[in-house]
């Protein structure tokens, strides 16, 4: 059950299996928890996020200076969820405020720039 698992946190490098590639289940990053929980519903965002960045990759971001897409890390990486989801229909603008209310399917990101 994805919600009883205890999982700590851990930014590191990760070589994966591709497809379906996972990071050791007790590691991960905030993505990670969306990923696992995308693949419950048969939705591998490894392969999804990948394929697309292969296609597109003119449309990622370039924070980290990268000339190709890297199966290992790219849909571990906040920014590039959102271009996905962007991408694919899966993004909507909210105001959020104290008021805001969130569906329990809802999946929040927010990209603070330095």
């Amino acid at each position: 059950m994805l919600t009883k698992q205890t999982v700590r946190f851990d930014p590191s490098y990760f070589q994966l299996d591709y497809p379906n590639g996972d990071v050791p289940q007790d590691k991960g990053v905030c993505t990670d928890v969306v990923i696992r929980a995308y693949r419950k519903f048969g939705i591998d965002l490894q392969k999804e996020v990948h394929e697309d960045l292969k296609s597109n990759f003119s449309k990622y971001p370039k924070i980290w200076g990268l000339s190709k897409p890297d199966k290992n890390i790219d849909h571990r990486r906040v920014p590039n969820l959102m271009t996905f989801f962007t991408r694919h229909g899966r993004h909507n603008q909210l105001q959020a405020t104290q008021e805001t209310i969130y569906q329990a399917t809802s999946f929040v990101g927010i990209l603070v720039v330095q």
